[in-house]
């Protein structure tokens, strides 16, 4: 996804497609399912190992996907704002 977007930056003619809005679609449902996985991994692990290194094996994995879907997200919403709207508009 990133080439395509540096790609879109590049060459004005190359806007994103609804295929890549669609892309980060799933990439956001991939990361809320991470997140619950989490949970899970908390609940499963607990009485196990030391919280600590729980949360230091998930804080060392999902801050930098959330991050990299954060800035993913607000560089396809700046580039194509009305397939934005159309792929994540509240039904």
């Amino acid at each position: 996804m990133r080439v395509l977007l540096a790609a879109s930056a590049q060459e004005s003619r190359r806007v994103p497609s609804l295929m890549t809005l669609r892309y980060l679609k799933h990439m956001k449902e991939a990361v809320a399912r991470a997140d619950s996985a989490a949970t899970d991994l908390r609940k499963a692990l607990r009485g196990l190992v030391d919280p600590v290194w729980v949360e230091r094996y998930i804080g060392e994995r999902m801050p930098p996907l959330r991050e990299e879907l954060k800035l993913l997200d607000a560089a396809l919403r700046r580039l194509a704002p009305q397939l934005y709207g159309y792929v994540f508009k509240k039904r």
